[in-house]
C-alpha cells in the first residue's frame, strides 16, 4: 500500500456532535490505510446510534454519551478504542458484523465488578481484540438484561484481553454460539450455549 494515499483526519473540541435525534451518525474510513479519530464525544441528544463503515479505522478518544435507545454498528473495518473513549451510554446495544473488529486496546468495556462502558445485546460475527503494548481489558455484556447472539472470535492480541474475565455476561438471554476464544483463562457467569 501506498501511505502517500491514506489520510489521518482529526476530529476534537466543541460540546459534541450529535445527529439531532433519531437518525442514525455513520462515520466512513474508505481506505485500510485511512484513520478518523473522534476526540470529540457524540451527545446524549443522538439517540439513534451511529455506524462504522470502510475499511480504514475508527478511533474513539471520547466519552461518548449516545443513548441506549440507539445501537452501535460496527460494519466494516476496525473500530480502536483510546484512553478515556466509550462505545457510548452504558448498557449500549452493540452488532459487529463479520469482518469487523472493535480493537480494546487496552480499555475495559466494563468488568465484573462495574457497569460502566458495558454493552447490552451484543451480536455479529465479527472480531473483538486487544492490540495495547502492556495492558489487559474486559468486556461485560448483556448489562440491562438484553439479548443476543455472538458467533466470531475473541481474541487476544499484543497482550491479553483478561486474565480472569473475558466475558461476564449477567443474562441467561445472550449467546455466544460456535464463538472461538483465544489464549487465556475464561470465566463466564450464567452462561448459556443453546
Amino acid at each position: 500500500m501506498n501511505s502517500s494515499h491514506c489520510s489521518r483526519v482529526t476530529i476534537s473540541g466543541g460540546s459534541g456532535i450529535t445527529s439531532g435525534g433519531t437518525a442514525d451518525l455513520v462515520f466512513r474510513t474508505n481506505g485500510a490505510g485511512d484513520t478518523l479519530i473522534l476526540n470529540t464525544p457524540i451527545t446524549s441528544s443522538t439517540t439513534g446510534g451511529w455506524t462504522k463503515l470502510g475499511a480504514g479505522t475508527l478511533n474513539l478518544g471520547a466519552a461518548n454519551a449516545n443513548t441506549t435507545a440507539g445501537t452501535v454498528n460496527i460494519d466494516e473495518g476496525i473500530v480502536q478504542m483510546l484512553s478515556g473513549g466509550k462505545l457510548g451510554a452504558d448498557g449500549i446495544k452493540v452488532n459487529l458484523r463479520q469482518g469487523a473488529t472493535l480493537d480494546l486496546n487496552g480499555n475495559s468495556l466494563g468488568t465484573a465488578l462495574s457497569a460502566t462502558g458495558s454493552l447490552d445485546a451484543f451480536n455479529g460475527a465479527g472480531i473483538i481484540t486487544n492490540t495495547a503494548a502492556s495492558t489487559t481489558a474486559s468486556i461485560r455484556v448483556g448489562n440491562a438484561n438484553g439479548s443476543g447472539y455472538f458467533t466470531g472470535l475473541i481474541k487476544d492480541g499484543a497482550v491479553k484481553i483478561a486474565d480472569e474475565a473475558v466475558t461476564e455476561l449477567d443474562v441467561p438471554r445472550e449467546r455466544l454460539n460456535g464463538a472461538v476464544l483465544q489464549a487465556g483463562k475464561r470465566r463466564f457467569v450464567r452462561l448459556t450455549t443453546s
